[in-house]
Formats: C-alpha cells, structure tokens, sequence
C-alpha cells in the first residue's frame, strides 16, 4: 500500500514515477497541453519522456523555433522538478498560469542569452507566441 510520501505531491491522487511526475499528472499534462495549445499545435502526449522530449522540438519548423522548443521542453521540466522540491520541503503552491508565465521568462532570458537581438519579455510571450515566430523566422 501506498504512502502520502509516494504520491503525487501536485494531486495526492496517483503514485510518483517519473512518467506521472513529468506528463500524466493532471498539473504537467496542463502545462504541456497549454503550451501546445499557445502555440498552435493539436496533438497528443506521449506516454514516456524518452519518446516525447526528443519529438518536441520536431513540432515546429526551422532551427531557431526548434531552439526555443528546446528550450520550453527542458525549462518545463526542470521547473516540475523545482516546483515539486518546492511543494515537499517548503510545502508551496503555485498556479498553473503562474508555472506557465515562469516558464515564459526563462525562455525570454535564455534566448536574449543566446541572441541579444531577441528583444521579447515573458510578458509579450504571455500575450501570443508570435515573438518567437516572428524572430525564429528571421533567423531560419
């Protein structure tokens, strides 16, 4: 039998794997699906990290929207992990917007890293896509 130190830590409902954890719990599945949805694609999840991170970034064509898709993937995922030591040691909450814009701003960060001429911030991310596709097309 289960314990509470086995379950979920987003929803309590389901056990911790790394599969749960990263895609089929309700929270990450949301993240995920959100940004598909921002982005425009329709599809589905995969049912295993090692099948869906290395299709992410072939969503989406030309080489610097497959960077940012990069990007996005490992910013996700790092940041369920983050979001889950933060839940179980300091016992915090954060919204699935609030996840989404983090998200965001790393992104906006990591790619002016990467190109100074990326001007967008996570807010003119939060409000269409459009930055990067506009700027990765450019770049193509």
């Amino acid at each position: 039998m289960p314990t509470t130190q086995d379950l979920c830590v987003f929803y309590s409902s389901d056990l911790e794997t790394l599969e749960h954890l990263f895609i089929h719990c309700n929270f990450s599945r949301g993240v995920w699906m959100k940004f598909l949805y921002w982005w425009g694609i329709q599809c589905y999840l995969l049912s295993t990290l090692d099948s869906m991170l290395p299709q992410w970034p072939e969503m989406v064509q030309g080489k610097f929207q497959r960077l940012a898709w990069r990007l996005i993937s490992c910013s996700t995922t790092w940041g369920i992990w983050l979001l889950r030591n933060k839940i179980v040691f300091r016992e915090g909450t954060i919204s699935l917007f609030d996840y989404f814009s983090t998200i965001l701003h790393r992104v906006a960060i990591w790619l002016h890293i990467l190109d100074s001429n990326f001007t967008y911030t996570r807010n003119d991310l939060l409000r269409s896509h459009d930055g990067i596709k506009l700027w990765c097309n450019k770049k193509s």
